[in-house]
């Protein structure tokens, strides 16, 4: 067990993680020629120095737990992390564009977000801290949707009431609230309806986790009201893939009679909403939704799905000449030409992080890419079987669905480039490995659920 008294950074990490989701990427600001700086950049930059900082002055005796042996899971994992930086490395020097593909590298995307890992790592190294950060990841959540359900009955979003700092040209994009066949989508504070459903995904089997793990009527009272926005909300994104993950995140996590009851009351609710009648309107939204997938008299597929079409063509066109390398972090929107309804654009608007990885970093760097992941899951994977983790089996199921449906969602957005999800992201893989960890050290951990 760790000793490093590092109670004031976790207290200033556990903020952060607080106000990731919170605030908008476009609030900050923007003086001159100088480069922009939002709100949440600045907060992981003084996040990320006070790690460095504290980890500066640890003594010898303390820094001995961050050198893992040879043969420790934590240390493979991060062999894994570290060769996917030099494979993205590797990437840049052969770039098309060095300049736009380093400030790529160096962005949140990749090397901050590659820091943020390690900084979560080794700042909730203690056992007890786990339930604390899932809590406040839950907290954030709550606001989250209590934002998205206002700017749903207001009509737009709830920061175009108020006059804030931060760089125009995204704002307005952002401030007009997405619409789809002329009716509200909700996105909240996260940019637009996918990155937000990405996020209620992730959030959806914590929330699960802490129903079936408290004991008391009125907790699990609250967690099932929070289940039940959770997924009202998910739904009023109008994200059909997003949809398809809830079902199955419901499927594998369906295993509690409680949980039985809070989705039959869900179900019965939705009943009453949709219905005719209702005077919300949602049965006409749901029907277009539909629509948009089947065949129809004028067109074959919606409008989404040909983008999606002509970006993996274009984007597979553009590998051909760099298929090793790729085109280079951050040129995809430069490079990648393609026809569109009777036009030749190039697709700056990246609606899968697989096509857009594979293009920009070619098979060496997408390989990594997927080496990496992989090895984590499989690392969890394998230390969720072990009989010796049993009475933890239930958060690593929650870790790994959470991860999966993060994942999942990456072949319907650039999930990397919105790193107040893509951080979260890493926040799981950090807390997967850290319960590893303590396992192996023989830590004694807090009871856990059965019902998973």
């Amino acid at each position: 067990m760790y000793r490093v008294n590092n109670n004031w950074l976790q207290r200033l990490a556990i903020f952060y993680l607080f106000i990731l989701p919170l605030v908008p990427r476009y609030i900050g600001l923007e003086v001159g020629d100088a480069p922009f700086l939002s709100v949440l950049r600045i907060a992981t930059i003084l996040l990320l120095l006070a790690w460095l900082l504290w980890s500066l002055f640890l003594t010898s005796e303390e820094a001995v737990g961050f050198r893992p042996g040879f043969s420790s899971p934590i240390y493979h994992a991060r062999v894994l992390v570290l060769l996917y930086l030099f494979i993205m490395l590797v990437s840049v020097i052969f770039s098309h564009d060095i300049t736009t593909s380093l400030k790529y590298f160096l962005s949140e995307r990749v090397f901050v977000g590659v820091l943020a890992f390690f900084c979560f790592h080794s700042v909730f190294r203690r056992s007890n801290m786990i339930d604390i950060v899932l809590k406040v990841w839950l907290i954030s959540a709550v606001i989250v949707l209590f934002i998205g359900l206002f700017d749903l009955l207001i009509g737009r979003s709830v920061f175009s009431l108020v006059e804030l700092p931060g760089k125009r040209e995204m704002m307005e994009g952002f401030l007009q609230v997405k619409q789809r066949a002329g009716f509200m989508r909700v996105q909240s504070t996260l940019d637009n309806p996918v990155t937000l459903s990405t996020y209620l995904l992730m959030t959806f089997p914590i929330v699960v986790y802490f129903f079936n793990k408290t004991p008391s009527v009125v907790g699990k009272v609250a967690y099932g009201v929070l289940l039940w926005l959770v997924m009202g909300v998910l739904l009023l994104t109008f994200v059909r893939s997003a949809w398809f993950f809830m079902f199955l995140s419901i499927v594998i996590l369906l295993r509690s009679k409680y949980l039985y009851l809070v989705l039959s009351g869900f179900v019965v609710l939705m009943a009453l909403v949709i219905g005719e009648g209702s005077g919300f309107g949602v049965s006409e939204k749901a029907d277009t939704v539909t629509k948009s997938i089947v065949l129809q008299e004028e067109r074959q597929v919606s409008k989404s799905t040909v983008y999606r079409i002509e970006m993996l063509v274009a984007g597979f066109e553009t590998l051909k000449a760099s298929p090793f390398t790729g085109v280079g972090p951050g040129n995809f929107g430069s490079e990648v030409e393609g026809d569109y309804f009777g036009e030749r654009i190039n697709f700056e608007h990246h609606e899968n992080y697989y096509i857009t990885a594979l293009v920009e970093t070619g098979i060496l760097g997408f390989g990594a890419y997927l080496f990496m992941v992989s090895g984590v899951i499989r690392m969890i994977w394998k230390a969720r079987k072990n009989e010796i983790y049993c009475k933890k089996k239930s958060l690593y199921t929650v870790i790994l669905l959470s991860m999966s449906n993060y994942l999942g969602m990456g072949f319907f957005v650039d999930s990397f480039s919105y790193f107040q999800i893509s951080f979260l992201f890493w926040l799981l893989v950090a807390i997967a490995l850290i319960m590893v960890e303590n396992n192996n050290r023989g830590v004694k951990y807090f009871k856990l659920s059965r019902n998973l």
